[in-house]
């Protein structure tokens, strides 16, 4: 059936919203990769918010080990001190210091959860 002149108008209408619809799912996909990437960018900057709170609460237990172990070794070196001496002390600081470290990490870990 040849087409009339009142069709023409009508299928230019139907590709016209073809091409919106097509345009139009283009954007809405367009939209949800910039969702996506927003929601990288939030989780990077919680990460790094996360190390940094790490960073704060692990570096006073790192510096108590490095202490606990000058300490071991000044008593290592003073005359009086016996190995059995040294050792305990050493080993029940770092137990300690450890024990610490351990928790501080868990507590900042938990913090950047929440």
């Amino acid at each position: 059936m040849p087409e009339t002149k009142t069709d023409q108008p009508l299928e230019a209408r139907i590709h016209q919203l073809e091409d919106d619809m097509a345009r139009l799912r283009s954007e809405l996909v367009q939209a949800r990769l910039d969702q996506w990437e927003g929601r990288v960018d939030e989780l990077e900057l919680q990460m790094h918010l996360g190390a940094a709170e790490v960073t704060d609460r692990v570096s006073p237990r790192v510096e108590e080990l490095r202490d606990t172990l000058r300490k071991a070794r000044a008593q290592a070196q003073s005359a009086g001190a016996t190995t059995a001496d040294v050792v305990e002390a050493l080993r029940t600081g770092f137990e300690r210091a450890i024990k610490d470290l351990r928790d501080a990490v868990i507590k900042a870990k938990g913090s950047v959860k929440g």
